[in-house]
């Protein structure tokens, strides 16, 4: 089992867990299709058969539904997270985020924010992300923005191959 940047040939298997975790099948194609942009970065957790988790990150947020005290341009945004049923509580998922902290220090980037759901928010707070504030989503669904300060960080925690 490994960490790695996608390629374009994982597409598909990308798409299919982003599926399975509930994203609609068009909106999953679109989302790992993402991965040939410069400003983005998209990881796998791939066991050579299948992708069983994914992380992506984007280097900067244009708009977000709150208003920070600070310019955006600081921070990227961790897009999305997800990892296969079977392989939750085992660490990777933090594995997965940690590789996209050190993408945001390549990006030159001081912050981290991404928006989740309440459920997952102690997952979050376990690796050093704060809860800054929360909004009603257009799906009427309540959403958490949270932020990590990852000026001082000097890590690579994942390895390519």
């Amino acid at each position: 089992m490994q960490i790695r940047k996608a390629k374009i040939e994982d597409i598909e298997k990308v798409a299919q867990l982003m599926e399975r975790n509930g994203y609609d099948r068009e909106g999953a194609v679109r989302r790992a299709s993402s991965i040939g942009r410069p400003d983005r970065c998209l990881f796998i957790l791939d066991n050579a058969a299948e992708v069983m988790g994914y992380a992506g990150i984007k280097k900067q947020s244009e708009q977000f539904p709150i208003d920070f005290d600070t310019s955006t341009s600081q921070f990227a945004q961790i897009l999305w997270v997800g990892v296969h049923y079977d392989f939750r509580h085992k660490g990777f998922g933090s594995k997965l985020v940690r590789a996209c902290d050190d993408v945001a220090l390549k990006f030159e980037r001081q912050n981290i924010v991404l928006v989740c759901r309440e459920e997952v928010i102690s997952f979050y707070q376990g690796i050093e992300y704060r809860e800054i504030g929360s909004y009603i989503d257009e799906r009427l669904r309540l959403r958490f923005v949270m932020v990590k300060d990852i000026s001082k960080a000097r890590h690579s925690s994942y390895r390519t191959h």
